[in-house]
């Protein structure tokens, strides 16, 4: 379920923000009324989702937007007033704050909210795929580095360094990589 940090000066801000997140579907609110509160509980929790309704009572909420982006996975929306929408939104779009003019209407917040979803989840995905790439790219070193030591230490060829370790992998029932950290070891490098 969707965690979302909703950091809003007014009580009556906070209201309207949240009957607007529940109709929606998200029941996992909280909130904060200042820019200092809001850092303090997320070094606590993670959100998937930051709310910032500027200005806040410390602070304008720029700053904080932009500190989240840096330190946490989370999505983060300032709600700026519109005329001065343009001018905060080219400071901090280069580091992912996505920013809503307001007075906004129904429809537009709630387009704003999915559309940030919809990005956290095409980043977690590419992310996922990053991962298991440089997992692969660690892999593929591993057992290079098993090939060559093979070769050095045993006088392998590199075709019977690979074919061994292949056979190894199949009758000990171990990925390459785990038979590739094992001649690593063996070998005392």
């Amino acid at each position: 379920m969707n965690k979302i940090l909703l950091v809003c000066s007014s009580e009556r801000g906070t209201k309207v923000y949240t009957d607007n997140l529940r109709s929606m579907g998200y029941v996992h609110i909280d909130t904060e009324n200042n820019g200092g509160a809001a850092r303090r509980r997320l070094l606590r929790e993670s959100y998937d989702l930051v709310i910032i309704d500027t200005p806040l009572r410390d602070e304008f909420g720029s700053d904080v937007a932009v500190k989240i982006t840096q330190t946490q996975n989370s999505g983060v929306i300032l709600m700026v007033k519109s005329e001065k929408s343009e001018l905060i939104s080219s400071k901090v779009e280069e580091y992912g704050v996505f920013v809503l003019p307001k007075p906004f209407t129904k429809s537009i917040f709630h387009q704003g909210i999915r559309f940030v979803f919809t990005s956290l989840k095409r980043f977690s995905i590419i992310n996922k795929e990053k991962n298991k790439l440089l997992k692969q790219v660690d892999d593929i070193k591993k057992i290079d580095r098993a090939k060559c030591l093979l070769i050095q230490y045993n006088n392998m060829t590199e075709e019977q360094a690979h074919r061994y370790l292949e056979k190894q992998a199949m009758d000990t029932r171990l990925t390459r990589r785990e038979v590739a950290d094992k001649i690593i070891n063996c070998l005392g490098v």
